[in-house]
């Protein structure tokens, strides 16, 4: 039962990531992508789950890098991208 409870917490989260208009994308605390959801692909380029975020588009990079000196958290982040 738990795990079909997980399960169901997971899609309700894939769900929502993917209808997003903003993009997502998070990293792990050595720095690799482990969530990205298509609105960030669609701003900033490929960017694939393991990637490491200083091989991310720079504004994206300098950003994470930031966070996880920190080891804070980034609520928003907005950004002109020029396509």
């Amino acid at each position: 039962r738990l795990y079909r409870q997980l399960q169901d917490a997971n899609l309700h989260r894939a769900r929502i990531l993917s209808s997003m208009r903003g993009g997502v994308v998070t990293v792990n605390e050595e720095g690799y992508v482990n969530l990205v959801n298509r609105s960030a692909i669609a701003l900033f380029g490929s960017i694939e789950l393991g990637q490491h975020a200083d091989t991310l588009p720079v504004d994206l990079s300098e950003l994470l890098s930031r966070a996880l000196e920190g080891r804070r958290d980034v609520r928003d982040f907005e950004t002109l991208v020029d396509t």
